[in-house]
């Protein structure tokens, strides 16, 4: 993974969108940019 996002917080915002939660409620919680966050879960 790159740019520093570590595995453990990528199985975080997937547990988080099974949860319910939506991409953009997610990038606020967790300060990370929604085209990151999709570029993350994508992988």
């Amino acid at each position: 993974i790159e740019q520093g996002i570590e595995l453990g917080q990528v199985l975080l915002y997937k547990t988080m969108l099974r949860n319910g939660m939506s991409v953009n409620e997610i990038s606020k919680v967790c300060s990370i940019s929604v085209e990151n966050l999709k570029r993350v879960l994508s992988n």
